[in-house]
């Protein structure tokens, strides 16, 4: 009886150990013109807070091992996605001024977004240089999310509706 009380009572603490792992994030986030962003809302997904950055740009987050996906919102910028990896402990984030298109296709508006997304790479690298970043190279893959399929949806939501 004591053996099996004793068995069980190992297993079980073993078990919370197990599902209770947990990793530290620590990094740093600027503007595409390479100023600090304070007041960023990291989510992990689109209603869940987990942190937010300091007035330096800096922020510290826990999160679980099973996470792979956070997202980065603050006023007057475009929301970032990233997909980060399991080894993952600093991330060190770029994010683009949220702009206003006025008489432009959606798919012209992708073209002017895509040019600027491509650019974040080699302004990591400069940022890297001057000493503000750690890492030389990302370890995560930042998601350019297209405008196109967005109003594509929405249109396709609408017709959607209305044939209803």
């Amino acid at each position: 009886m004591k053996i099996s009380i004793l068995l069980f009572s190992v297993l079980t603490f073993l078990s919370f150990r197990l599902c209770g792992q947990t990793r530290t994030i620590v990094g740093r986030v600027y503007t595409e013109d390479l100023e600090t962003l304070p007041g960023v809302w990291i989510q992990i997904s689109d209603t869940l807070r987990i942190g937010e950055t300091d007035i330096e740009g800096r922020f510290k987050i826990k999160i679980s091992h099973d996470i792979d996906k956070l997202i980065f919102r603050a006023v007057g910028m475009e929301a970032t996605t990233l997909q980060i990896d399991n080894s993952c402990d600093t991330i060190e984030v770029l994010m683009m001024y949220h702009g206003t298109y006025d008489f432009i296709s959606p798919k012209k508006i992708d073209r002017l977004r895509l040019r600027r997304f491509k650019k974040l790479p080699k302004l990591h690298l400069q940022l890297y240089q001057k000493g503000d970043f750690s890492t030389k190279t990302t370890c995560y893959s930042q998601i350019f999310e297209s405008f196109k399929a967005y109003f594509d949806k929405i249109k396709k939501d609408k017709k959607n509706r209305h044939s209803n």
